[in-house]
């Protein structure tokens, strides 16, 4: 039989135009059987931040070949881990020669159109699961310009997995590079591929130990440790260092813990991101001095990148003068230690609260202020008017009652003529003023000429009915 190994040339040397143009990808869609697997020893944080690094450079520099080796700078390995200001090779190679001995246990779950099951049976519905190695061999070389390269080839169902993915869940490798806990950085990877959906189905609790590296440990049995030791510090690191909000929830079965369920979401800064990606604006469209100025006044980095993103730099910095003023009140009336400015400017933010835009508020509500006062006292400047037209209206009434009962039927018919020749009421109008000038100078100024006519046009008639 001819011997098949025979065939495979291993390079000393990176091959010619190597590395390739580019910097390091900054996303990875990883195979989600590379991230539901279980490994027979408990993993540090710096092996899984290499299994995902070393899986998103073979990715990036050899997608469309078959090559069996790949390559990497141990300069740029170290940066992508988060050593960017550390020298200690040493301790980089002696996590990667760890890792090439350890066993891992892969295919942990099932991709069925119901979703995602864990499975903790090494045999289902006839298909086989069994251990593999991340890495065949690795070896540390130096190039021709003196810089030192790491070579190293997958495992045959690492690589497999790595070139046939048949679900993915796109992997963000700065968070990787900045979380700093080793069941963070499992659960990171577990739930990132959640993020759209919102939540994960019930995990298993011995399913969530092979996961999180505390199968072996069995100190972690206890649920109470497990949860106070491993799962909540976990949640809090990775909502914290990563671009993903994460909480769960316990099931229980007879008071007992069975399985957890967590529920993930999309950070506002991350969908911003994702949005000004998707406009064309890039994924740091955001103003830096912006983002130093409020953390100078104690705006959290996140925060302050969130609101430099969202808001106008106007108003981000007409929001700041408004909380700075605020605050100066507030330690002139010695009430300065109370004040909160980092929550004052988010909430002057969210109300669109400035200094011009507060005086113009107020300016308004005098505005309104005066307004209705006004409206108040011209209601009872009207009112007043009514009364004192009704007033003069009654003498008026009382004093033509009286005149026009003392004419007589002569009078009222020469009266009657006049009207019918004016159409008006000049001749009773001139009498009314030579003999009450007071009230009637006041009814005729108001305009209520034509009201008095009729009034006194129905006087006449009644007198003239009574006369006949």
């Amino acid at each position: 039989m001819e011997d098949n190994t025979s065939r495979i040339i291993v390079p000393k040397l990176p091959p010619q135009g190597w590395p390739p143009e580019g910097a390091f990808p900054q996303r990875y869609q990883k195979d989600l059987r590379l991230i539901h697997f279980q490994a027979d020893t408990k993993l540090s944080l710096v092996q899984r931040k290499l299994m995902t690094i070393l899986l998103a450079n073979s990715y990036h520099t050899d997608r469309d070949s078959q090559h069996v080796y790949h390559f990497i700078k141990t300069r740029t390995l170290c940066e992508q881990v988060g050593w960017e200001h550390s020298r200690d090779r040493q301790s980089l190679f002696e996590s990667m020669r760890k890792l090439a001995k350890v066993q891992f246990f892969f295919e942990r779950f099932d991709l069925s159109d119901q979703g995602i099951m864990l499975l903790n049976e090494p045999k289902v519905r006839g298909k086989a699961v069994g251990f593999s190695q991340f890495m065949s061999d690795v070896y540390f070389l130096h190039d021709e310009r003196g810089n030192s390269v790491i070579r190293y080839m997958l495992g045959p169902s690492v690589a497999e997995y790595a070139s046939n993915s048949r679900r993915w869940s796109e992997i963000n490798i700065e968070t990787i590079r900045k979380i700093s806990s080793e069941p963070a950085l499992a659960l990171y990877e577990l739930l990132y591929y959640f993020r759209t959906a919102g939540e994960t189905n019930w995990i298993p609790l011995d399913l969530l130990h092979a996961h999180l590296g505390t199968c072996h440990n069995r100190h972690y049995a206890d649920t109470r440790r497990l949860t106070q030791k491993i799962l909540t510090p976990a949640v809090e690191v990775v909502t914290d260092e990563s671009d993903i909000e994460v909480s769960y929830e316990a099931q229980r079965v007879n008071r007992k813990i069975t399985a957890f369920k967590f529920k993930v979401a999309m950070k506002p800064l991350e969908r911003a991101a994702r949005q000004a990606d998707l406009d064309g604006f890039g994924s740091t469209c955001f103003n830096a001095d912006i983002v130093r100025h409020l953390m100078s006044h104690g705006v959290h980095q996140t925060m302050a990148e969130q609101m430099a993103i969202e808001h106008p730099e106007v108003t981000v910095m007409e929001a700041i003068a408004y909380s700075v003023r605020a605050r100066n009140r507030a330690v002139s009336k010695g009430e300065g230690n109370r004040f909160n400015l980092p929550g004052y400017i988010v909430s002057a933010l969210k109300g669109g609260y400035t200094i011009q835009s507060v005086a113009d508020q107020k300016a308004a509500l005098r505005d309104k202020e005066q307004k209705l006062a006004n409206k108040q006292a011209c209601r009872l400047s009207h009112a007043n008017e009514e009364k004192k037209v009704k007033q003069a209206s009654d003498r008026l009434e009382a004093k033509g009652v009286d005149y026009v009962k003392g004419l007589t039927k002569a009078d009222l018919q020469e009266l009657q003529g006049d009207f019918l020749a004016i159409g008006s009421y000049n001749t009773l109008y001139r009498q009314l003023i030579e003999t009450h000038p007071d009230d009637w100078m006041y009814i005729e100024d108001k305009g209520l000429r034509g009201a008095f006519n009729k009034f006194v046009g129905s006087m006449v008639a009644k007198n003239e009915l009574a006369a006949a």
